[in-house]
């Protein structure tokens, strides 16, 4: 949820696969009960077109919203109308529903500011931190504190197991 009070936030729903469109909106289920992040689509102006990391699914982008706040944009790559959009759809959903369960206020957790449908796609916007990832980090501060920082590490995914397990841990998404 967006932390500034003067824009006006829409609520998203879940998407599903399907073999016509590659994903569609559809109503709240009993699956997915609670829906907590917004749509951003109207708030992001501006993404650059390079990507600044990729994972398996998904690239993220360096934006920035209508309020002159920069984000990172994690856009899945859909295809239109495949059925390899499924496995992605579904990593997406898992990933949408984890970010719903945590808590939006551990100082060494991300913060999502919400999704969006970005060239056509499904997309989640987060809070861009300047630093990069952790070895990015570190190789940039040669004298910052390793022991600290992995300290605060350790305390973000403790955090994070308290309402869910994340399988895929890499020093690049940290």
């Amino acid at each position: 949820m967006s932390s500034n009070p003067s824009v006006n936030l829409t609520p998203v729903y879940e998407f599903s696969a399907s073999g016509a469109t590659g994903f569609s909106p559809q109503a709240p289920t009993a699956r997915w009960p609670s829906h907590w992040l917004y749509d951003m689509s109207a708030q992001v102006s501006s993404i650059d077109p390079l990507p600044r990391a990729q994972g398996s699914f998904s690239d993220v982008h360096k934006g920035s919203l209508t309020t002159d706040i920069s984000v990172a944009i994690k856009i899945f790559g859909v295809c239109k109308g495949e059925e390899t959009n499924i496995p992605i759809l579904e990593h997406y959903r898992r990933e949408v529903r984890a970010y719903e369960l945590l808590s939006p206020n551990h100082p060494h957790v991300a913060k999502v500011h919400g999704v969006a449908t970005i060239g056509g796609g499904p997309a989640i916007v987060i809070k861009m931190y300047e630093n990069g990832n952790a070895p990015q980090y570190l190789h940039l501060n040669p004298h910052a504190s390793a022991h600290r920082y992995v300290l605060n590490i350790i305390e973000g995914i403790k955090s994070l197991h308290t309402h869910l397990t994340r399988l895929d841990f890499t020093l690049a998404s940290v």
